[in-house]
């Protein structure tokens, strides 16, 4: 696959060459039909590799070769490099540009979510990760069918994994005092996500401020966010 499809020319190894073989490897290897000398190959050309590619091959190497255990570390270590933290939570970027496998951050912190699950499932970051996959979703799903795919699988193996499933819990949420909301959680809907607005005029902006209270009961994890959004007047 060095071969120039239109001069049928040899050409130098590059990160596309890197990475879109990391992502066939991969596929391999989850149909049990994994090559271990190409992944192992690869995995010394790896200064190609995106993360997206890294988290391909991280998984790879644990599926043919789980005594590989230096390798698969040093890939987990370069991945945890590149976390970025937001106010959403933790993702880690995507820096092999769009071309590869439509690549984007939310596939990319899928990816690497779901390669941390199967190495590492009791990952710090985790539970970040999920918080921001989660808080990317508008109406219910991801922004192309690429991230939608990739942030399912991810969260459905974390899920798993977790035995999240098994989640049976009421919610409550309260502001100074108040009850805002109260919502059950269980295996049906443990991936919905709640939204509550208040104006800032519901919060004391002096002394102590207002309390925001999130709590729960029974077994289960459960996720929230708080965002503030506001407006600055325009001078005229």
């Amino acid at each position: 696959d060095l071969k120039d499809f239109y001069t049928g020319k040899l050409r130098e190894k590059d990160s596309w060459y890197a990475n879109n073989r990391a992502y066939l490897l991969f596929v391999l290897s989850e149909a049990g039909h994994g090559e271990v000398g190409l992944t192992n190959n690869l995995y010394e050309d790896k200064k190609l590799l995106g993360n997206g590619g890294k988290a391909y091959l991280t998984m790879t190497l644990k599926t043919l070769t789980p005594g590989a255990v230096d390798k698969i570390d040093q890939l987990v270590k370069e991945l945890e490099s590149q976390a970025r933290i937001d106010t959403r939570g933790t993702y880690i970027r995507n820096d092999a540009g769009s071309s590869f496998e439509m690549m984007t951050n939310t596939k990319v912190t899928a990816l690497v979510l779901q390669a941390f699950d199967r190495i590492h499932p009791d990952h710090p970051l985790m539970a970040r990760l999920v918080k921001w996959l989660i808080a990317q979703r508008k109406d219910g799903h991801w922004e192309t069918t690429q991230e939608n795919a990739s942030a399912l699988i991810a969260l459905t193996e974390y899920l798993q994994i977790h035995k999240e499933l098994d989640a049976e819990y009421k919610a409550k949420v309260s502001i100074g005092g108040k009850v805002v909301k109260e919502y059950a959680v269980n295996a049906k809907n443990v991936l919905d996500s709640k939204e509550i607005k208040q104006s800032l005029g519901n919060f004391d902006r002096g002394g102590s401020g207002t309390p925001i209270v999130f709590s729960k009961d029974g077994k289960g994890r459960l996720y929230y966010d708080i965002a503030l959004k506001y407006f600055l007047p325009i001078e005229k």
